[in-house]
């Protein structure tokens, strides 16, 4: 019969789309990713432009790793549990669920994933101080060598040095030094695990300037 050959066919094409699109939703959720570098503040060693891949799977930062993190975490959290405190059992799992993961029920309230590029320079229960003077960093009383950073010096800006990282969280900031919103300031401060999404471990375009990253 030739309409039922018809269904028969559409219908398996619903399901291998629909496989297909689960399976992309797994590599991307757990194991790898695809990142645009957006800005300058990882110059000079990522470049406006800049594609990287990511890998997730297993991953646990590590200082001076260069990591890609959801800058809008803890505004997103912060805004399910006033949710919860604020409407109880009427706020139910899947509101939590949508705004937890459906972009378009982020953006009305401002919390969609905001990604920034930046490299772990101290872990949880780390000091952190900073000579202005020199721009010496310093991590548990080792300066940290920093052949990448060329010219610029880094400040203290907002933080308090010397700094004890939170627990649970990791210290992070731009090779950009001069020109980076990061843990330094308020508005980022310590980035929780959770919202380190992977480290960056390859840069595969632009071609000529292919490289793993260190």
């Amino acid at each position: 019969d030739g309409s039922f050959n018809i269904l028969k066919e559409i219908r398996e094409w619903v399901v291998a789309i629909a496989l297909a699109l689960i399976v992309v939703g797994v590599i991307k959720g757990f194991l790898f990713d695809f990142v645009l570098v957006s800005g300058h503040s990882m110059d000079t060693t990522l470049a406006d432009g800049d594609r990287l891949i990511l890998t997730k799977i297993g991953y646990q930062p590590q200082r001076g790793d260069i990591v890609v993190l959801d800058a809008h975490y803890k505004k997103r959290e912060a805004y399910i549990a006033a949710q919860k405190e604020l409407k109880g059992s009427s706020f139910g799992w899947f509101d939590e669920f949508k705004l937890r993961w459906l972009p378009w029920e982020q953006i009305k309230y401002g919390i969609e994933p905001l990604h920034y590029v930046k490299r772990v320079m101290a872990l949880s229960g780390d000091e952190m101080d900073i000579d202005e003077n020199t721009g010496t960093v310093y991590v548990n009383g080792t300066a940290v060598d920093e052949p990448y950073l060329g010219n610029v010096h880094t400040r203290a800006y907002e933080t308090q040095f010397p700094y004890t990282v939170d627990e649970g969280c990791v210290f992070v900031m731009g090779d950009n030094r001069e020109n980076s919103l990061d843990s330094r300031y308020t508005a980022l401060g310590p980035v929780p695990h959770e919202a380190v999404m992977g480290k960056a471990v390859f840069r595969f375009w632009p071609f000529n300037t292919m490289s793993i990253l260190h």
